[in-house]
């Protein structure tokens, strides 16, 4: 990735998806490929590792207040919701099939 002129690592990724900045504009994140599974890069860390599995990786939001970042990722054909790396259990127990959006309150504080 090239950052303001600047080269970054070379990001072991293929098939790099959109970046999004935070509100604020201070962090980066992106999902990308990485071997034979996707992962989600944030602030040049890898938060969601692509051993773990996951097809897909999609729908990278921040909090308004640019402190969390949540993202939906795909394993066996489900959704699954992450908010700073970590699954969410109550979306996932709601067995759905696919997540159509994902939602900050204006303070950060609750994720829909």
């Amino acid at each position: 990735v090239v950052l303001d002129g600047k080269d970054g690592e070379l990001k072991e990724y293929t098939d790099v998806r959109p970046f999004s900045f935070s509100p604020d504009g201070k962090r980066l994140a992106y999902s990308a490929r990485k071997g034979r599974g996707d992962c989600v890069v944030l602030d040049g860390n890898e938060v969601l590792q692509s051993e773990n599995g996951f097809d897909l990786a999609r729908m990278l939001l921040f909090s308004p207040d640019s402190r969390h970042l949540a993202f939906v990722a795909i394993k066996s054909g489900a959704d699954r919701v992450f908010l700073d790396g970590v699954e969410q259990g109550g979306f996932s127990a709601q067995k759905m099939d696919r997540v159509p959006q994902l939602a900050f309150s204006q303070d950060g504080k609750h994720l829909a």
